[in-house]
């Protein structure tokens, strides 16, 4: 039996059976063959603390420092205690909203509830995923952030508060305030200008601009001085200026106008 079977085959053995220690020593091809879990040798088999994994969790209030200290002990009694370590878990933001500015920014607010706090950070979720890295990393006591060129979709933040720790340049972080999923939609375009003239006696030319993104343009005309109105000339996918001819027309006086439309509403 080789020396890694051996092992293999304490470390099951003691799991098996729930012994924090074992020493085992068996003959194998005329020579004997060690293996240990838990403890440091056969001839020596003391508790081996170079091989345990030591942690625990505890509540503790926020901005309130804790400190800790550590005790070992065995059947001979109690080691002198460690070092002391103290930590102060910083307060978590709250109120966190999600606002659409327009259709490609939305506006995070929150109260900020630390004193103690280095930083924020924000995270974003994109339909459901969320991303892996954080998508703003701000200075202390900050209380908003806009997230910019952003395209349609639905969107959700996520605001925590961060603090150095003191180990290798690490952070701790408070608990994340979430916000509800955000719906970014288009923007509705908007009409800046129209302009119509005859070309004859039975046509006339339009032509407008637009600010936006447009799916479309509408063309309606009036022969009442605008109490009644008839669409006359519909352009889909324009995003930009686009001019319509509009034959038989009759020569009396008449107006027209012109609405724009996008994939959520129209101007």
């Amino acid at each position: 039996m080789s020396h890694d079977s051996l092992s293999d085959f304490v470390q099951a053995t003691a799991a098996g059976f729930g012994i924090p220690g074992v020493a085992a020593g068996v003959w194998a091809d005329g020579q004997e063959v060690y293996a240990c879990h838990g403890v440091t040798s056969v001839d020596n088999p003391r508790r081996d603390l170079t091989n345990i994994a030591v942690g625990a969790s505890d509540s503790v209030t926020a901005e309130g420092q804790v400190c800790y200290r550590i005790v070992a002990f065995n059947e001979s009694g109690d080691s002198p205690a460690s070092n002391t370590a103290c930590v102060t878990a910083v307060a978590a933001p709250s109120n966190l909203t999600a606002t659409p500015v327009d259709d490609s920014t939305i506006a995070l607010v929150w109260t900020d509830n630390s004193v103690l706090e280095d930083g924020y950070e924000v995270v974003r979720a994109a339909n459901g995923q969320w991303g892996s890295q954080v998508q703003a990393t701000l200075s202390r006591n900050a209380t908003s952030y806009r997230d910019t060129r952003l395209t349609q979709g639905t969107y959700q933040y996520g605001v925590r508060a961060k603090k150095m720790t003191g180990y290798n340049g690490e952070f701790f972080y408070s608990d994340l305030a979430p916000t509800g999923p955000v719906i970014l939609a288009l923007a509705p375009p908007t009409m800046t200008g129209i302009r119509v003239w005859a070309t004859g006696s039975h046509a006339a030319y339009v032509d407008w601009s637009a600010q936006g993104i447009a799916a479309g343009f509408r063309v309606a005309r009036s022969a009442d001085s605008g109490s009644s109105w008839v669409t006359v000339a519909t352009q889909v996918g324009s995003t930009s200026t686009r001019a319509s001819s509009i034959p038989n027309v009759s020569a009396t006086f008449w107006s027209c106008r012109c609405a724009s439309w996008n994939g959520f509403s129209r101007r």
